[in-house]
């Protein structure tokens, strides 16, 4: 990678501020351009293949609309599953629906309702001796094996800029709901881990609850700063009394500019909200309704 992010150094760590500021990044589609690639190329493939392969044009829509273009963004691949299925059958691509997409979410759900951190070891658990969650985790497996196939994920040259200067204003952790070994990679081969105090991936369960935690360990009454780019980032953010930053989805690297160049002093100078005019833009980006259901 051309402009590669090199680690920082020992001395370079021994200069940040102590703990007085957490600034808790997502990592696919905030600081990665990962959204798209591995739902078209990876969870999207799968999920046809897996639930409805006679249903190319219909399963296009839903999942994108779900995990891509709605407020759902980024959701828990497992929940995200559940919406598509429910979905599904109302699209007008599709003409006979068939009753195990409703039999099979009400599974999910189930499962969901009764697992605080759902992952694929959980599930891995949970699909012993049900079939139903059988044929999700076989999915899982399908997804997460097209995923490593994929080329390394590309950082948003924002994101590279942004990153060793937000490191010197406080504490950097990686806040991602993707398996936290897929993400410890994926910044170790860009080169800025070691920008990160932590990684906490979808093992660690709830993001609110994560950041409250950090919230009380920080010293002299210090905030939290979210940055992300799909609702559940900023649905942690409000959970947990952090600020939050948006990345919008297609505006990404204006996004991360206008954090170095303004957002980021506003913060530490103890404004609250950072950019209320992109919190307006991040929220119209990502509709509730699904554009076949409009009139």
């Amino acid at each position: 990678m051309d402009n590669l992010v090199t680690s920082p150094t020992r001395s370079s760590r021994r200069q940040k501020p102590a703990g007085t500021v957490l600034i808790a990044l997502d990592s696919d589609g905030t600081v990665f351009d990962s959204m798209r690639p591995k739902h078209l190329e990876a969870f999207l493939p799968a999920f046809a293949e897996s639930f409805a392969p006679s249903q190319g044009v219909a399963s296009e829509a839903v999942w994108r609309f779900v995990n891509l273009e709605s407020r759902s963004r980024g959701v828990n691949r497992y929940r995200a599953l559940s919406q598509c299925l429910r979905l599904l059958p109302g699209h007008p691509a599709v003409k006979k629906a068939d009753p195990a997409w409703k039999r099979l979410a009400a599974s999910v759900d189930a499962w969901l309702a009764s697992e605080p951190s759902p992952s694929r070891p959980a599930l891995e658990k949970a699909a012993l001796g049900d079939p139903l969650l059988s044929s999700v985790l076989d999915w899982s497996v399908a997804v997460d094996r097209k995923v490593a196939a994929m080329p390394p994920a590309r950082p948003f040259d924002g994101a590279l800029r942004a990153i060793p200067l937000l490191a010197g204003k406080g504490e950097v952790m990686v806040l991602t709901g993707a398996p936290e070994a897929a993400v410890r990679r994926e910044w170790t081969e860009a080169g800025i881990l070691g920008y990160a105090s932590e990684v906490a991936g979808q093992e660690r369960g709830p993001k609110s609850a994560l950041l409250a935690g950090k919230a009380c360990c920080l010293a002299g009454g210090g905030r939290v700063l979210v940055v992300g780019d799909a609702m559940g980032d900023l649905d942690a953010a409000r959970g947990s009394g952090a600020a939050f930053f948006p990345v919008i989805p297609g505006r990404e690297e204006a996004c991360w500019d206008e954090l170095v160049e303004k957002g980021i002093e506003r913060f530490v100078a103890g404004e609250r909200s950072p950019s209320d005019r992109l919190l307006g833009d991040f929220l119209a980006a990502l509709p509730v309704t699904p554009p076949w259901k409009k009139a």
